[in-house]
């Protein structure tokens, strides 16, 4: 993966806009972008340990003998394997759960930057429709990847694990309710239950890394991005 968040983006793009910026209020930014870096790495760290997960004969043998090990490793197999799926998805959702942290800092829309109001809501994002990435930031809320991710990740945080079986085409995760986003007719944000069908566990974790993460670092360009009408108004 290429993308990485440029760590003095969005100071710079504050002091243009205020030219000064108190030094809290720069530590909390400085703060928020390198933990999306860290959490970035960490989500590589799980990647780069996936790939062997596709090798069928170690899998075969994980779901015939669920004791199984490979050759000085401690853990059975299909543990090595769900706990990387599971981690690369707990450490991309808490990449994409604390950008919105991050964006009122630098366009505050509350002045309490621990408001718990802020997050990946309508009302929430609703607040900059008078930006210029306003569209790119909305879009990217109503992502279907970006909202499977978050619905698998609270629903194994909050309710119970979500079974990835292991089977002769690989490993997928078992079918699970989801309570997804939706832009109506009007332009107002609705929300429907889903069923998340079975789905190669490997693949969507590929999407997740190939697709949505670039799609994240596309939204910081185009936010960070020079513009003639920022708004900043603070409640």
């Amino acid at each position: 993966m290429t993308d990485q968040l440029d760590l003095t983006s969005f100071i710079k793009l504050k002091t243009s806009m205020t030219g000064t910026v108190d030094s809290d209020t720069t530590q909390r930014i400085e703060v928020a972008c390198q933990s999306i870096h860290k959490w970035l790495k960490y989500c590589e760290y799980h990647y780069s340990n996936l790939p062997d997960v596709q090798n069928l004969g170690h899998l075969m043998l994980a779901g015939c003998a669920t004791e199984y090990r490979r050759r000085g490793e401690s853990v059975d197999y299909r543990y090595v394997c769900e706990a990387n799926i599971i981690g690369f998805l707990n450490c991309l959702h808490a990449l994409l759960d604390s950008f919105p942290y991050l964006l009122n800092l630098v366009f505050p829309r509350f002045s309490d930057p621990d408001n718990r109001v802020i997050g990946w809501s309508e009302n929430f994002v609703e607040k900059y429709s008078v930006d210029a990435f306003y569209g790119s930031l909305k879009k990217f809320m109503l992502g279907k990847t970006f909202n499977v991710v978050k619905s698998y990740v609270n629903t194994t945080k909050h309710k119970h694990l979500i079974l990835i079986a292991i089977n002769q085409r690989g490993l997928e995760f078992d079918e699970f309710n989801a309570r997804l986003p939706f832009e109506d007719e009007n332009g107002e944000i609705q929300r429907k239950d889903e069923i998340i069908p079975r789905q190669d566990a490997i693949k969507f974790i590929g999407d997740c890394h190939d697709d949505l993460i670039p799609e994240f670092f596309e939204l910081c360009r185009t936010i960070t991005t020079p513009t003639e009408d920022r708004n900043s108004v603070t409640q």
